[in-house]
């Protein structure tokens, strides 16, 4: 836990652009939400379903507006999702870049007998595979992360409004799932260990 803090301490440098990321990902999640609201709102009120004959009839100007809005939210889910990640790969790369030179100005002053015992290969992959590693980490794993937790919360204010009953079976194959990814995760932890030995 230690290093999980230390590495993402690595990006209060660049604490503005991690701020410019947030913002986009809060305004691409707010409109991620409002689409299927809007959805709805189309169904329910723009159309209307004759019960005897099952005729579907609409008002033409309300499903027009509510398309048109539909697809403005659409587009600026695009562009703050774009935002998002432009932002993130940028503090990303930068903390990559740091880490490069404080590990190339490291390897520079240690001793020969160092590099007399040191393998090139070990070396080698800690400035890229490593480092590469990191970059990922920072610019997407923690993002995604803070992403999930954020509309997972959401979503589940909207259901549990909609209906907590239907909202707490939905949910009830939720503890299933946790089991099956933690599962998942320690036996392809031992696996990926190894292959990054290998590599």
């Amino acid at each position: 836990m230690r290093i999980l803090f230390r590495l993402i301490g690595l990006l209060k440098r660049y604490w503005k652009w991690l701020l410019l990321t947030y913002v986009c990902l809060l305004l691409f999640t707010a409109a991620t939400l409002i689409v299927p609201q809007f959805i709805g709102m189309t169904i329910d009120k723009g159309l209307h379903i004759d019960a005897q004959t099952l005729k579907i009839t609409g008002n033409m100007k309300l499903l027009i507006t509510y398309g048109l809005i539909i697809v403005g939210f659409s587009l600026l889910r695009g562009l703050f999702s774009f935002g998002q990640s432009y932002f993130a790969e940028y503090a990303g790369q930068k903390v990559a870049y740091d880490i490069r030179n404080k590990l190339y100005d490291r390897i520079q002053r240690l001793s020969f007998a160092f590099h007399d015992k040191a393998q090139t290969g070990q070396l080698m992959s800690r400035a890229t595979q490593d480092v590469e590693g990191v970059r990922f980490f920072l610019s997407l794993v923690v993002i995604r992360l803070i992403h999930l937790v954020i509309i997972f919360i959401s979503i589940s204010v909207i259901l549990f409004k909609m209906d907590w009953r239907l909202t707490l079976v939905s949910f009830a194959c939720l503890p299933f799932i946790a089991y099956f990814a933690i599962k998942f995760g320690t036996r392809m932890r031992p696996l990926w260990t190894k292959i990054q030995q290998q590599m």
